[in-house]
C-alpha cells in the first residue's frame, strides 16, 4: 500500500488525504525527507461518529491558504503540536476521552484565520463550548481548508447535524448533513 501511496503522491501531494483513502480508518501520515511515505494506521473508537456540514459553496484550497500568516507563535505551533500528537491515541481509545478529544481539536494554526470565510464557522467550533453543546456532541472543527464542518458526536447526530446546519442558516448559508462511520477499509484495488 505504501507503493501505491507513493505513486498517488507524484499527483497529489497531500498524503493525509490520502493514506486515509487508501487505508480507511484514521491515519497519520506525512513524506520523509527522501520522499517516500510514512503511515501508521489507528482505528476510531466504535462509540464515534462524523456529522459532516457541507455547505452550498466552495472555497479554493488557495484562497483559504492565502488568508494564513506567514509566521506562527512559537507558543501557538506548540499548542497544535501537543494535540496533535493525543488526538490519534483520544480518538481510538475504546472507552474515548471526550473532554480530552474536545481540547485535542482546538487550534491556532488555521481556522481563526478562516472563519471570515465560512460564514457560520465561528458559531459550529463554539458549540462544543458553550452551556447549551448537546451532550452528545464532542466536538466540531473546520474540515481542510474548508468549507466542510466536521463535528464528531457520541450519539443525536441527526440532531446535531440540524442543529450545526441551521448555525448556518443564520448566515443565509444553505448546507447539507450527512452523518457516517469512520470508514474502517480504504479503497479496493483490483489488479486484472
Amino acid at each position: 500500500l505504501n507503493q501505491i501511496l507513493d505513486a498517488c503522491l507524484v499527483i497529489e501531494n497531500h498524503p493525509d488525504n490520502l493514506s486515509a483513502a487508501i487505508w480507511g480508518n484514521g491515519t497519520v501520515s506525512g513524506v520523509s525527507e527522501d520522499g517516500t511515505s510514512m503511515v501508521k494506521v489507528f482505528k476510531f473508537s466504535d462509540t464515534l461518529k462524523a456529522v459532516v456540514v457541507v455547505p452550498d459553496f466552495q472555497l479554493s484550497t488557495d484562497k483559504a491558504r492565502a488568508v494564513l500568516p506567514k509566521m506562527y507563535d512559537k507558543e501557538d505551533v506548540v499548542f497544535n503540536l501537543q494535540r496533535c500528537g493525543l488526538l490519534p491515541l483520544a480518538l481510538g481509545a475504546k472507552v474515548p476521552d471526550t473532554a480530552m478529544i474536545r481540547e485535542c481539536m482546538k487550534d491556532r494554526i488555521h481556522q481563526n484565520q478562516r472563519k471570515h470565510l465560512v460564514p457560520g464557522l465561528a458559531e459550529c467550533l463554539a458549540l462544543p463550548h458553550g452551556s447549551s453543546c448537546p451532550s452528545h456532541l464532542v466536538s466540531t472543527a473546520l474540515s481542510g481548508a474548508g468549507p466542510t464542518i466536521l463535528a464528531v458526536c457520541t450519539g443525536d447526530c441527526a440532531k446535531i447535524g440540524k442543529l450545526m446546519q441551521a448555525t448556518l442558516k443564520t448566515k443565509n448559508i444553505e448546507s447539507k448533513v450527512y452523518v457516517l462511520p469512520f470508514a474502517s477499509t480504504g479503497t479496493t484495488v483490483n489488479w486484472a
